[in-house]
């Protein structure tokens, strides 16, 4: 698998190993997990053990209560088991994998809801009260833009995410409609929404330098 940016989020994929069965695989950052009941399943091994297993309510998936395999794991049970059925897997797995570039993965992508985020507007005033600073929907815009969270070719053209935040979920978009220049038309507009993870890097980022402590004498 190649070398990928950050993940914000896990991303789920449900391959299929045409004839026997489907398997769903979560790719957290660095981590790979295998449904258990399904790589049992299509491997042909035997149930699987709490020590070789995680809970999905160990990490932050929709999953709950059930148990994966750690890709290394499964690898180790299949081997151990020994079978055609489980070396056949085991080949079909590798091979899916070695498929599983940053188009895969960003086609998994679940940006965040607009619901669940803040108009800039929003944002900027709760950073404004957090970090006790001065700080406008105009000014927060400006700082959107020199952190290369957003951009535009010209001053009339809307602003748009970039891929930088558009992958670490800093950002997400709010389809509405707007009136035109004819004011009888409506166009489509992706309106700006910060997310919970962006205001929480935008506070990091944005925050008052603390002067250093005067020197003791």
């Amino acid at each position: 698998m190649s070398a990928v940016v950050e993940l914000a989020q896990p991303r789920k994929l449900l391959s299929r190993w045409h004839g026997h069965g489907d398997l769903l695989i979560v790719i957290d950052g660095a981590y790979t997990y295998l449904r258990a009941d399904d790589v049992e399943h299509l491997a042909g091994i035997p149930r699987w053990s709490t020590g070789d297993t995680v809970l999905g309510d160990e990490w932050p998936l929709d999953v709950a209560g059930v148990a994966f395999y750690l890709l290394d794991d499964a690898f180790r049970r299949c081997e151990q088991h020994g079978t055609l059925m489980a070396r056949e897997f085991t080949a079909w797995l590798l091979e899916f994998l070695a498929r599983v570039d940053d188009t895969v993965l960003e086609e998994a992508h679940q940006p965040v809801p607009f619901t669940n985020a803040h108009t800039v507007t929003q944002a900027a005033r709760a950073l404004a009260e957090s970090l006790r600073i001065t700080l406008g929907r105009d000014q927060l815009f400006e700082q959107l833009d020199r952190l290369d969270w957003i951009g535009r070719n010209t001053p009339d053209d809307d602003w748009v995410i970039t891929p930088f935040a558009h992958t670490r979920d800093l950002l997400t978009l709010r389809p509405v409609n707007v009136p035109a220049s004819n004011r009888e038309r409506r166009r489509r507009y992706l309106q700006i929404h910060v997310t919970p993870r962006g205001l929480d890097e935008l506070r990091r980022l944005l925050a008052p330098a603390v002067p250093p402590p005067p020197p003791l004498f």
